[in-house]
């Protein structure tokens, strides 16, 4: 909801010209009615916004697969924000005013921003001076496609990285792939393809509202501890799992763990999920908020899969109330990958089965078939397709 000066100016507007939308929003639904719209992406903007519903406890997202813009610039290229249960957890941290403080500095770069760095350095798209390109459209350039059972978005970071104390130094040849998948109405997937030659650190930021928040280890998961609060689980799975994990606040050298709040600068806990490894790197992050208890109840895993020249990951999501979800995320290639009793031959494939093991429901982006048991879906290019409950298969085009 708004706050505020917005809420009353987007209350005075919606009566002024018979926006029932604006009038709930400046009401705090107290009058007028919510947005029809779900889910939706702007394609000029490069935004896109994944939501279960307009009330208080639904859940959103926010990914930025945009251009820079020409002024205000902030390196924030895949940028997530996650919100749910009346809390935003993972945020952007703004900026708190434009005075020459190293602070400020920080809220530009995408150090402060939930997208990842590579061998410390950060995305340089600032200082590269193309802003006739950076303010232009993003029409065009990626993915976007919304279902009943999936919202899929996909932008890309082809790099550079650099460092504001050394202008000098620039990494090229290396790029970042996001995928974010809400699997409606409750989670999502984060996925991860850092590509490029040789060993490199790459580093997974994720910035949270002030707020205990805690990182183990062992399980590979970063939780809020919220007590009777509902809180929110980040699983890092596939190449994050074997990372290193961890908690930085109101740190000066590096800068890091602040965000712009009330006009001030505050602490606020940065996760940190590194590998060294390789690459390409490819990751897996599962965002479950909850309710009641300490912990989601969730159990993620992933394991490699190959055939000939296509790889990629399976992704097994246990839920608490019996159901597993399966993915087969496809890296390189464009042959079919098996796993259990799954087949699929596209970009991603997802099944969901009950506590038999019976498949539920399936969706198959961007590719020609998924198969799973007696299930059978028949795919689109560039598209969605899926299977409900009742058996009957939808589609949806991609943008």
């Amino acid at each position: 909801m708004l706050s505020g000066e917005r809420q009353r100016g987007a209350c005075a507007r919606g009566k002024a010209q018979g926006r029932a939308d604006w009038l709930w929003a400046g009401t705090a639904g107290a009058e007028g009615t919510p947005p029809s719209c779900g889910s939706v992406h702007f394609p000029d903007a490069g935004y896109a916004v994944m939501r279960s519903g307009w009330e208080k406890d639904d859940r959103w997202a926010f990914f930025d697969m945009g251009r820079p813009g020409s002024s205000h610039i902030h390196e924030d290229k895949l940028n997530l924000e996650f919100y749910a249960f009346g809390t935003t957890f993972v945020l952007d941290p703004g900026i708190s005013s434009y005075q020459a403080d190293p602070v400020v500095r920080f809220f530009r770069t995408s150090a402060s921003h939930n997208t990842v760095e590579v061998d410390g350095l950060h995305q340089w798209q600032l200082w590269n001076g193309d802003y006739r390109k950076y303010g232009s459209s993003s029409r065009g350039e990626n993915l976007w496609v919304s279902g009943e059972l999936l919202d899929v978005a996909q932008g890309c970071f082809e790099g550079p990285y650099g460092d504001l104390s050394d202008r000098n130094t620039l990494l090229r040849g290396v790029t970042h792939t996001r995928t974010l998948v809400f699997v409606k109405p409750h989670y999502w997937l984060v996925l991860d393809a850092v590509s490029g030659k040789g060993f490199h650190e790459v580093a997974a930021l994720w910035h949270f509202a002030p707020m205990h928040v805690r990182a183990d280890v062992r399980t590979a998961t970063v939780r809020t501890q919220r007590l009777t609060n509902p809180n929110i689980e980040l699983i890092c799975r596939g190449d994050w799992e074997k990372g290193r994990f961890c908690l930085m606040t109101a740190s000066e050298k590096p800068v890091q763990g602040f965000i712009a709040l009330d006009r001030e600068v505050k602490p606020a806990p940065c996760a940190v999920v590194a590998r060294r490894k390789r690459l390409p790197l490819f990751g897996v992050t599962a965002a479950v908020a909850f309710r009641g208890g300490s912990q989601s109840g969730f159990r993620v895993s992933t394991r490699c899969l190959s055939s000939g020249k296509t790889a990629g990951t399976y992704v097994s999501v246990q839920k608490p109330d019996g159901m597993r979800d399966a993915f087969i995320w496809r890296h390189t290639g464009n042959g079919a990958l098996c796993a259990d009793e799954m087949v699929c031959r596209g970009r991603l494939g997802y099944v969901r089965s009950d506590g038999n093991g019976r498949p539920v429901c399936a969706a198959l982006l961007d590719g020609s078939f998924l198969r799973c048991h007696t299930l059978l879906l028949t795919g689109v290019s560039g598209g969605l397709v899926e299977s409900s409950p009742a058996g009957e298969a939808n589609s949806s085009g991609g943008i």
